[in-house]
């Protein structure tokens, strides 16, 4: 089944370097507003795992986007130029057989009016969970193991698409794919996740426009290009 294609946000823009600009003006992504707020800390971790670790999810993001929106995606070309990103594109493949996965939604930005900040989620689509079928949030991790911090991400990918598309999910979920190949499918249904992320992100606004510890951006020639 092809995945639905449903577009973007209009008026808003996502920089090569992750920022994002709604007719202009700089807004925070939900990622920038967590580690501001201390929720998504990766302090500790060596800059070399972390780049290798960007590169690889960013990778693998690309890789399954491909493959959702043509099932007839040459396994190939993954063995070929991404040797690297073959188990976790297995483990993929195993989630959307196991659970039935039907994607409509995949890697596309979106802004909230209402709240003012934008997000990309991974996924929306229809999964089979515990005997039924939900409309539901998936965040994509290629890490060790699902942090807690996934429950307020994937509560701000919920608000901005229910916004957009007025349409509710049921389910928000981390799926980690894991290097042996295989995966594991992690809910998150912590009512506190909304006050976490509605709190960080009053914080990243009073943080600006109050105290001065943070500072917006603008929108060069260079990055509305």
């Amino acid at each position: 089944m092809k995945t639905e294609t449903i577009p973007a946000t209009p008026d808003l823009v996502l920089t090569p370097d992750h920022k994002y600009f709604w007719k202009g003006e700089y807004v925070p992504g939900n990622n920038e507003i967590l580690k501001a707020a201390g929720i998504i800390d990766y302090s500790g971790v060596p800059e070399q795992i972390l780049q290798d670790k960007m590169i690889l999810g960013k990778n693998v993001h690309l890789i399954t986007k491909v493959y959702d929106e043509n099932p007839l995606f040459n396994d190939e070309i993954v063995k070929a130029e991404y040797p690297e990103c073959v188990p976790y594109f297995e483990a993929y493949k195993k989630f959307k057989s196991a659970h039935d996965f039907r994607p409509i939604f995949s890697e596309t930005s979106l802004y909230s009016k209402r709240w003012r900040f934008a997000t990309t989620p991974d996924r929306v689509g229809h999964i089979a969970y515990k005997g039924a079928v939900y409309l539901a949030v998936v965040q994509i991790k290629c890490t060790w193991e699902m942090k807690s911090s996934v429950g307020p991400q994937t509560y701000a990918e919920k608000l901005a698409w229910e916004e957009n598309y007025k349409q509710k999910t049921q389910k928000r979920f981390g799926l980690c794919l894991q290097k042996d190949g295989d995966f594991y499918l992690e809910e998150y249904a912590d009512p506190n996740d909304e006050q976490d992320f509605k709190a960080a992100l009053w914080l990243w606004h009073q943080r600006v426009s109050k105290y001065k510890t943070l500072k917006g951006e603008k929108q060069n020639d260079n990055r509305a290009a």
